[in-house]
């Protein structure tokens, strides 16, 4: 059994756009296919687009279109927009060995820190527990601390650790 047709009529305001040819408005592609050149493509990829904003702009109607495009002009692969990072370049003169101190120094700046973390977060740790334990009512013992003075030392210690 056919379906029901629905008809829609356009306002006098979206023949106009359809007939002035304002496609963006009406959801279509701003250029054409014919328009994407290599160059075009290149310069879109190193402005950051990756290649679904490129088919959508470009009334590119699937991947395999543009994938057969690159194909075409020689490219192999995605935009590289959105694959992340790209792995660093050594400058011309450098030797491995100088690379291969940078990256101790990077690994114990990086022990170092981590050190220092795992020193603050234990500090965190302790004054978390004296903040919700009870708070001593009296001192038993006049050379013993309330926890308000361990708590007032753990944060010292925390601040000197950050500071």
């Amino acid at each position: 059994m056919p379906s029901e047709v629905i008809t829609y009529k356009l306002s006098p305001v979206e023949m106009a756009k359809l007939l002035e040819g304002d496609k963006k408005s009406m959801g279509a592609a701003t250029k054409s296919k014919r328009d994407l050149t290599k160059d075009v493509y290149l310069k879109l990829v190193k402005q950051g687009m990756i290649d679904s904003h490129i088919r959508k702009e470009y009334g590119i109607s699937n991947w395999r279109a543009l994938k057969r495009l690159k194909d075409a002009w020689g490219i192999a692969g995605d935009s590289g927009a959105s694959k992340g990072t790209k792995a660093p370049v050594v400058p011309a003169g450098v030797t491995l060995e100088q690379v291969m101190t940078k990256l101790n120094e990077v690994a114990a700046e990086q022990a170092e820190t981590k050190k220092q973390l795992n020193g603050i977060h234990e500090i965190l740790t302790q004054l978390t527990q004296k903040i919700n334990s009870p708070v001593d009512q009296y001192i038993q013992n006049g050379e013993e601390k309330s926890n308000s003075d361990n708590s007032a030392e753990l944060i010292r210690a925390l601040l000197k650790e950050l500071l």
